[in-house]
């Protein structure tokens, strides 16, 4: 599994099947701004998603497959 980050403002999760299959690719989110970093957990089942907001989100698999954001931290809550 690979993420990316883009200047479009999504995250795209990349998985493939199996050695010779190809990757396919699912839409994480669309942020408001563009996204600069996106890193695994060590663990690698949380993803941290850094935005040219000041954002950064937590993100984390379902058992179905499906991504919810867990947490955020804005530069607002920081400064407080």
């Amino acid at each position: 599994m690979i993420a990316t980050a883009s200047e479009d403002r999504t995250v795209r999760i990349w998985t493939r099947g199996g050695a010779d299959a190809s990757w396919g690719s699912v839409m994480l989110h669309v942020f408001e701004a563009p996204v600069w970093r996106v890193s695994w957990s060590v663990t690698g089942n949380l993803l941290a998603v850094s935005s040219g907001d000041a954002d950064v989100t937590l993100w984390k698999q379902g058992v179905d497959g499906s991504w919810a954001q867990i947490t955020s931290v804005s530069e607002e809550s920081v400064k407080n």
